[in-house]
């Protein structure tokens, strides 16, 4: 399922975080892995005070454009020495890191490109080939200390490739050799677009022999309701058992399906806040990550909706994959109730 990474960095060590997890996971899986750096060409011309500088970055125009170029029709010979003085300063921390990767028997490659941050991991990661993009959830760009970066933010609700992202202050605990996982926790919601992430978490416990918690929280009934509806909360109390069972039944039937294929499972039934419960559940178990799809929206319908992709990835502090399917699934996917 995923044989080749994209790590974006930006030449910090909270970029370079996530880095032990990509050795741990392109070991295991036999990936290849692709660092890039990606540089704003609008805020890099700004700050230019080299007008020459400036000239060839403007000729680069909107972004798009990576190292080294296919056309070097409107470049002069001595302005190509001074892009090539640039890609080299602009690798060569990716460098000494792919070096360290491709010791450890890791295929490794390094590109520099120039456009929006966000815009540009994504094209990169296609061009490349790339099924999965690791990054820490901050770098240089931050809005404040309650908030993912926002280039990892935008990363994550608009790429079709699954994200795999952890926040600095755990990616510190860990030394280059020390990372070691060993339970995956799944949650679900009982929809189709819930279980997208299922083919993904089977191959990551299959190749990184891990134990699979498939988790199921659903909303309290109590919550829904003030002390002026007892009536209403005991009706519904009388569903509650046949809503449970058909919980149940169809954790049993997805577990099945992943005892089948050789992996070990457990089901997790729980109640409350969804994103809380996720985090809780994953914080007590020792050495976990988490797998999740999320519906990738953005803007007003995220701050709407809210996102637990984002909760569970700024609180849990596991490393979390995160699956965005695609727009077509996105479409056609309803939301369940609680507990359905």
């Amino acid at each position: 399922m995923f044989n080749r990474v994209l790590v974006p960095l930006d030449g910090t060590e909270v970029s370079e975080g996530i880095i032990p997890f990509v050795r741990w996971l392109a070991s295991g899986m036999k990936m290849g892995v692709v660092l890039a750096r990606a540089v704003d060409i609008h805020h890099t011309r700004d700050e230019s005070f080299d007008s020459a500088l400036g000239r060839i970055l403007s000729k680069l125009g909107d972004g798009g454009t990576k190292f080294p170029f296919d056309s070097t029709a409107d470049f002069e010979p001595w302005e190509l020495e001074l892009v090539a003085r640039i890609e080299r300063e602009l690798k060569a921390p990716l460098d000494s890191i792919a070096n360290k990767l491709s010791q450890a028997g890791i295929s490794t490659e390094t590109i520099a490109a120039y456009g929006s941050a966000s815009e540009t991991i994504i094209r990169v990661a296609q061009e490349t080939g790339c099924n999965l993009i690791a990054m820490s959830t901050r770098g240089r760009s931050v809005l404040t200390s309650g908030l993912l970066g926002s280039v990892t933010y935008r990363v994550i609700h608009e790429s079709p490739i699954p994200i795999l992202s952890i926040t600095p202050e755990r990616a510190r605990l860990h030394a280059e050799d020390n990372v070691d996982i060993s339970n995956l926790v799944v949650p679900l919601d009982g929809s189709e677009f819930g279980e997208t992430v299922l083919s993904h978490a089977a191959t990551l416990a299959r190749q990184m022999s891990l134990r699979v918690s498939l988790l199921r929280v659903t909303q309290e009934q109590s919550a829904l309701f003030d002390d002026n509806n007892i009536a209403l909360d005991e009706i519904l109390s009388g569903v509650e058992p046949k809503t449970t069972k058909k919980v149940h039944d169809y954790m049993e039937g997805v577990a099945a399906r992943l005892r089948n294929s050789g992996i070990e499972v457990n089901e997790v039934l729980l109640g409350g806040k969804v994103s809380t419960e996720i985090v809780n559940y994953a914080q007590g178990l020792e050495h976990s990550m988490i797998a999740l799809a999320t519906h990738g929206r953005s803007g007003v319908s995220r701050l709407l909706l809210g996102s637990i992709a984002e909760a569970v990835i700024r609180e849990s502090g596991c490393p979390v994959l995160v699956i965005r399917p695609a727009p077509l699934a996105q479409e056609q996917v309803t939301y369940p109730q609680p507990a359905t």
